[in-house]
């Protein structure tokens, strides 16, 4: 992990020119490996049992590999099992992170944020189906636990062609990771410029030569290698991960809630109407409570630590010295 994670900041400080190709060329990849490997699943499967799709197993416990502790309520395997595909649809903020280049952003922005997601839950679900069907015996995969899916590809895809898809699914996760330090970091560094991190002036800096953020990359850097120290590399940052975005998108819901008749009184282009609002915003707030109740459940109640350390340490950073530095974005008046 510290090695790849390394080469990725590398890349993000030498080549930022190579960085930008790669990850465009992930787009592109990520789509060609996953349409070739829900096809060759779906074409290699021992037999077409449809009836999986609608039968429901509690596969806890010993049955399930001891993924997840056993637990007699189906309903709450249901709800750890949500984990991953609502990790899997976070991406779906990358259409406000490009806002500024956006045209009609007001209208098209929140366009994108949808398309994302029904795109994304739309070809994730067809993705899962391929591999139930896939599967010589659900019960035998359950029994694999969290090695399910390269024993699934053993058994379905053991030749030369399964190989190669293995490497494209390695090179596209290398590049999603190349991707998040690019983004992480300039993140950090757009907070840094505004004021609103401590030390902001060093984390701000761009080298004059490679005209990238170098501070605030290998701070990413350091960053993901000690948490990969602290837990489970995948199950539990994956968990504290889908906690933080989903407590970042919320948020300016619930401020909107109060707001809204007060200080916020003019809704946007793209609106479900008034009537509406609060009551999906109350919505939003109860579902990602939940789902922060989901993250916390063993095996991974280490992401309450990160959280609450994560939380913590805004708490003291605001307090003690950036809400008097930080006054948020800068607004850019039409000339």
């Amino acid at each position: 992990m510290a090695l790849i994670t390394v080469s990725q900041g590398l890349l993000n400080h030498f080549g930022i020119k190579l960085t930008t190709r790669l990850t465009d060329f992930s787009g592109y990849l990520i789509f060609l490996v996953a349409g070739t490997l829900i096809l060759a699943m779906f074409f290699a499967a021992p037999n077409h049992d449809w009836a999986r799709l609608v039968t429901f197993t509690n596969l806890s416990g010993e049955a399930g590999g001891d993924v997840w502790p056993r637990h007699n309520s189906i309903g709450t395997m249901f709800l750890l099992g949500l984990m991953w595909p609502i990790y899997t649809i976070t991406g779906y903020d990358a259409s406000a992170h490009t806002s500024e280049e956006t045209m009609h952003a007001a209208r098209n922005v929140p366009k994108g944020m949808l398309r994302a997601v029904y795109l994304s839950g739309l070809f994730g679900w067809v993705m899962v189906c391929a591999f139930v069907l896939a599967m010589p015996s659900v019960a035998e995969a359950g029994r694999q636990g969290a090695n399910v899916f390269g024993w699934l590809m053993q058994q379905v895809l053991p030749g030369a062609f399964g190989k190669i898809l293995w490497t494209g699914i390695v090179l596209a996760n290398y590049l999603c990771g190349l991707a998040c330090i690019t983004s992480t970091s300039r993140m950090t560094y757009a907070f840094a410029r505004d004021g609103g991190l401590p030390l902001s002036a060093l984390w701000k800096t761009v080298s004059p030569k490679w005209r990238t953020p170098v501070p605030a990359i290998w701070a990413v850097v350091v960053l993901i290698i000690l948490s990969t120290l602290y837990a489970p590399a995948y199950s539990t940052l994956t968990t504290a991960c889908v906690i933080f975005l989903y407590m970042s998108y919320v948020m300016p819901t619930a401020a909107a809630f109060f707001a809204y008749d007060r200080s916020w009184t003019r809704m946007g282009p793209f609106t479900l109407g008034r009537r509406l609002f609060r009551t999906l915003a109350a919505i939003s707030v109860a579902g990602v409570l939940l789902l922060v109740w989901i993250g916390i459940q063993p095996p991974n109640q280490k992401a309450l630590g990160v959280t609450l350390i994560a939380v913590g340490l805004l708490i003291a950073a605001w307090w003690s010295g950036v809400r008097k530095v930080f006054r948020g974005p800068p607004m850019i008046l039409p000339q």
